[in-house]
């Protein structure tokens, strides 16, 4: 278990060599910080990181104040797999929000738990923005509000071309997918 947030710390990779962060074989490797990181989040994407996989991880949000993950200032290409995240009491557990999230694009959310997230109905499992996101194979559960929400008031239109696929969504507040 690692008690510690993580805000950009993550070097970029290339699109041949993504960055990996995995667990080792069988083992379960928790996040699980004492407190939020900089922005209150167990892990911060921003900054333009690109080409990074995180997978095989628990990311734990039962200290943190904002998201268990959250995505913005133009990431891309970062792709989360066979992963957990839970226990955003107070926000979403996965979210692209904040400065220039309207540019992040690429992000993949795959073969997921994702539960136990929200206190407010702006609160979801997954919340995106952005163009060529795929959310697949996944189950959410326990969630405030919505399952999925795919959002966009920016005036440019950036808000295409996402793929939702294979996902289980039961016992959400509101919607289990909400295009909006």
């Amino acid at each position: 278990t690692y008690a510690e947030s993580i805000s950009r710390q993550i070097p970029s990779g290339t699109s041949s060599t993504p960055t990996l962060i995995s667990g080792y074989q069988s083992d379960v490797v928790i996040i699980r910080p004492s407190t939020g990181g900089v922005a209150g989040d167990v892990i911060d994407f921003r900054g333009g990181q690109s080409y990074i996989t995180l997978s095989k991880v628990v990311i734990d949000a039962t200290n943190v104040i904002n998201h268990g993950v959250r995505f913005r200032e133009a990431v891309h290409h970062i792709r989360i797999e066979n992963s957990e995240v839970k226990n955003a009491f107070t926000f979403s557990c996965m979210a692209m929000s904040g400065t220039d999230s309207y540019n992040v694009h690429h992000v993949t959310f795959s073969n997921l738990k994702v539960h136990d997230c929200g206190d407010d109905v702006l609160d979801h499992g997954i919340y995106t923005r952005g163009t060529d996101h795929i959310i697949e194979n996944s189950e959410i559960y326990d969630i405030f509000s919505h399952g999925i929400h795919i959002y966009s008031t920016d005036p440019s239109g950036a808000n295409d071309r996402h793929v939702v696929r294979n996902n289980r969504i039961h016992h959400v507040g509101s919607r289990g997918i909400l295009l909006g």
